[in-house]
């Protein structure tokens, strides 16, 4: 799901990013606060409109994923974000935990932490 979700990150596909995530969503991010669903949505739309193209790489061997009985998993890693902007390359590592419930077969993040930026 990881790979999945990041794919349409990557390629900037919003309608298929949303997919992703559950209309109760909770992002808590330490450099931007607490964000709902529609906020989140509309962040990424605008990060999309950006005229660079930030991407999104899993660090190796980083993910580590634990079930929740009765609702889902929890995943942790670090990921790569990385862009080109006004001729400059720039790189940054960060830490997330993600919270999966998997709902009538159907997995959507409710919770988002993303740390150390």
């Amino acid at each position: 799901m990881d790979t999945i979700l990041f794919d349409a990150f990557n390629s900037r596909n919003i309608d298929k990013l949303r997919q992703f995530f559950d209309t109760s969503l909770e992002l808590y991010q330490d450099n931007t606060g607490v964000r709902n669903y529609h906020e989140t949505i509309e962040a990424f739309t605008n990060l999309f409109k950006m005229d660079y193209v930030l991407t999104r790489k899993l660090v190796p061997g980083s993910m580590e994923v634990y079930p929740i009985k009765g609702y889902g998993a929890i995943q942790t890693g670090k990921h790569i974000f990385s862009h080109i902007e006004n001729g400059k390359y720039q790189e940054g590592t960060y830490k997330f935990m993600q919270i999966w419930q998997k709902k009538d077969g159907v997995w959507r993040v409710t919770r988002e932490v993303t740390y150390g930026h």
